[in-house]
């Protein structure tokens, strides 16, 4: 489980700084937030210092449109991609 605040963040459109961990990583995976590596404070210290050269209305736009593009069908569809060949067929 993951908390709720990586996709809270992007409903609201905000930039996210986020561990490249559990599902919080399949959440960012392909955006432009930062991500730094758990338990590691340079990577963390990275992570903090891209924020001050990236283009944050840009990524803020993206995590809105993303996070309007969640719902049951694109859920489901996500999960059956995730199924090996041989199960997906019996879906």
């Amino acid at each position: 489980l993951t908390s709720g605040l990586p996709c809270l963040a992007m409903t609201l459109g905000r930039t996210i700084i986020a561990p490249d961990a559990g599902s919080i990583a399949e959440y960012l995976a392909g955006t432009q937030n930062p991500m730094y590596s758990p338990g590691d404070r340079q990577s963390l210290t990275v992570a903090l210092q891209q924020i001050s050269s990236i283009d944050l209305p840009s990524i803020e736009t993206e995590n809105r449109a993303r996070a309007d593009a969640w719902g049951w069908d694109s859920i489901i569809a996500q999960c059956l991609a995730k199924l090996p060949e041989s199960m997906a067929g019996d879906a």
